[in-house]
């Protein structure tokens, strides 16, 4: 009924997942799924689960996630990211460059210019994202 809200839903097996997008979900959570893959990372790798946390739990570090879709015209279309230069002019990171067909580059290169429809993942203190926005997003 209306496209800009997003649907959450939740779901006990995997084989209901299928449904629920049928039916208009934009996600669907799997508690049980997450929790044993939490599980296995912390088993598999305490210490970067230990950093994880350290860095989405606590508010006094007040880093975010933040993902930047492309548009075109715009400050990205047809530069690299080498060209645009975003960790100098604001101090942002980018963690990731997510690509119209699909790939992921993580870490990106820096090197394929970009085009409409990529998105830029940014990690990054909040004054530092406000400072993304405001060179980059006008």
């Amino acid at each position: 009924m209306n496209a800009k809200v997003q649907i959450v839903a939740r779901a006990e097996r995997a084989s209901t997942q299928k449904k629920l997008k049928q039916a208009g979900a934009d996600f669907v959570v799997l508690p049980a799924a997450i929790g044993a893959h939490r599980i296995v990372s912390i088993l598999t790798n305490p210490k970067a689960v230990e950093f994880i946390e350290l860095v989405t739990h606590r508010s006094s570090l007040a880093i975010e996630m933040e993902e930047v879709v492309v548009s075109d015209p715009g400050p990205f279309a047809g530069k690299t990211l080498r060209d645009a230069d975003v960790g100098r002019r604001t101090g942002v990171m980018v963690v990731a460059v997510k690509r119209a067909d699909g790939r992921v580059e993580f870490p990106p290169n820096g090197d394929e210019p970009f085009a409409a429809g990529d998105a830029i993942v940014l990690l990054g203190r909040n004054a530092n994202l406000a400072s993304f926005r405001e060179a980059f997003q006008g």
